[in-house]
């Protein structure tokens, strides 16, 4: 059971190479590696989750070396819980691309990169030392920088070259806080080197935090380091683009909290770095919203949306760090956390239903120009109600979870400006998406009207409307029926319904959001803790 941390790595990077081989060699064997290794991945985060109820904390070092000469892999309840919700995405595109486009979704690119991605970004999860947790980072741009470029649509190429430049930005900076960190402590083992840092300089200290906030925060998707998110979004395929949003900003921050609070300490040591997160939450709220509302294409807006939501699970952090050092802190910063972490769960579930029910809307009309979205609500039904639930859910609805979060949130929050902003931002997307809605349910537009799909310009236009003299009209464009249509509705539906009913489950899932939160805290104790009993039992002795 010790190798678990390093199964849930191992399985979605062995299928990524299966998956390219089979499609080279063994077509017909690639719907068998793809359910084979479903199975086994979901076996192994479940049979994670069950030894760290019972233990705690799941250390895996292989070959049997220890820091500072051994790579160390753990998994606590933190990790679970992101585990969770990579292994549901996971899952839920791997079924929604099958059912949706058939059993050609599996030629290609798209699965082995999607594989990649996802052992990627859960070695971020279970790496606890820094350069592991750096090569992991660099794993998961590249098979980002494929997602983005796969499809060769015009703009692609550009949209995915901008990303790559915005994560080599975020990955000297990173590496730069490596070398600060390495050449100070004289380790990278998360444990050992937070040992050291609270010796360290003041401003030494506060360089770090703000590297690695930097770094991160462009994955993120911070104001002003989103600039690559709407474009790569845009140029993505719906199908990959939920997944992104839905999974792998969830990560960043988690490895962000990680190193903020295990790592650094800084809630003690820098406590000025949280004033500013709870500044840049409120900037992401207000702007991402702003911009969604604006925002003419469809992929631009979920992704504009996914930085104003990006926002509140930050300005719960920023809440989570100011309190640690007021009185009752400790239970402060866990509440914080956990609504941030509750954000984060619930917005994985509502932009994974938005982008998948915007999908059919899209595929119906030829174009993700929102303009010519009128009627598609009609001729989709099943996406039209997921839309709605979504929705309903991303502005914060009550009882849905998004409504759950958003208070957990806002009650968490040191002052009057951050409700003011959580109110604000609520307004704003009830607008925009009851816009959007009015548009769906709308007269349908006349076949041959609506305009090719666009993947390029800031606004996705696909054109005037308008014919140059003496030239003929196009003709309609035609879009293939998906086999499988009513599994993938029916699957976004059920994504809708659980981003509507966390709200009704609060109750149940917050202690184990509390848990998952003490134990990011808690991060270089436990760590020691287990590495001194592992140290004592490696020499015969008794922890």
């Amino acid at each position: 059971m010790e190798h678990l941390p390093l199964l849930i790595v191992i399985i979605p990077l062995g299928m990524a190479f299966l998956l390219a081989l089979a499609d080279l060699a063994a077509p017909r064997a690639r719907g068998v590696v793809l359910a084979a290794g479903l199975a086994a991945q979901s076996a192994s985060v479940f049979l994670l989750a069950r030894e760290v109820a019972l233990r705690g904390l799941v250390l895996y070092t292989p070959g049997g070396w220890l820091p500072p000469r051994g790579i160390l892999l753990a998994a606590d309840a933190g990790t679970v819980l992101l585990a969770g919700i990579v292994l549901s995405g996971f899952v839920a595109v791997s079924i929604f691309s099958l059912s949706s486009r058939g059993g050609s979704s599996l030629a290609g690119k798209f699965f082995p990169l999607l594989c990649l991605y996802t052992s990627a970004i859960n070695g971020i999860l279970v790496a606890a030392d820094l350069f592991n947790l750096f090569v992991f980072l660099e794993l998961a741009t590249v098979s980002t920088v494929g997602l983005i470029g796969m499809k060769g649509r015009p703009g692609n190429a550009a949209a995915a070259l901008t990303y790559l430049i915005m994560a080599s930005f975020s990955s000297v900076l990173f590496l730069l806080a490596l070398v600060v960190i390495y050449r100070a402590t004289g380790t990278l083992s998360l444990p050992l080197a937070a040992r050291v840092l609270p010796s360290l300089a003041g401003q030494t200290r506060a360089v770090l935090a703000v590297t690695l906030v930097v770094s991160l925060g462009i994955k993120i998707g911070l104001v002003p380091l989103h600039l690559w998110q709407a474009r790569a979004y845009q140029a993505a395929g719906s199908t990959a683009a939920g997944f992104l949003s839905a999974c792998g900003m969830k990560v960043y921050l988690a490895a962000l909290i990680r190193l903020l609070w295990g790592l650094l300490q800084a809630p003690l040591l820098v406590p000025a770095l949280f004033p500013v997160l709870l500044w840049a939450g409120m900037i992401n709220i207000i702007l991402g919203h702003l911009m969604a509302l604006f925002e003419g294409e469809l992929k631009r807006f979920c992704a504009f949306s996914s930085v104003a939501h990006a926002g509140y699970i930050v300005l719960g952090l920023g809440a989570a760090g100011m309190a640690s050092g007021s009185p009752g802190g400790a239970s402060l910063a866990t509440a914080g956390i956990a609504a941030a972490l509750y954000h984060a769960v619930n917005h994985s579930a509502m932009k994974s239903a938005l982008f998948w029910s915007c999908r059919s809307f899209m595929a119906g009309a030829g174009t993700t120009r929102i303009a010519d979205l009128s009627g598609r609500g009609g001729a989709a039904p099943l996406a039209f109600i997921a839309f709605l639930g979504a929705a309903a859910a991303l502005i914060g609805l009550p009882p849905t979870g998004g409504f759950a979060s958003k208070w957990q949130v806002a009650a968490v929050q040191p002052g009057l400006m951050p409700l003011l902003v959580i109110a604000l931002g609520t307004v704003i997307s009830l607008v925009y998406y009851t816009r959007i809605a009015l548009i769906l349910a709308g007269p349908g537009k006349p076949a041959g009207l609506a305009h090719p799909r666009s993947s390029g310009g800031s606004g996705g236009s696909g054109g005037s409307g308008t014919l140059p003299k003496g030239a003929r009209p196009a003709s309609p464009l035609r879009v293939p029926s998906a086999p499988g249509t009513v599994p993938a509705a029916v699957l976004v539906l059920i994504l809708a319904g659980l981003a509507l009913s966390t709200g009704v489950l609060e109750g149940w899932i917050i202690p184990f959001l509390e848990e998952a939160s003490r134990a990011f805290i808690a991060t270089a104790p436990n760590l020691d803790a287990a590495l001194e009993a592992a140290r004592a039992a490696a020499r015969g002795g008794t922890p």
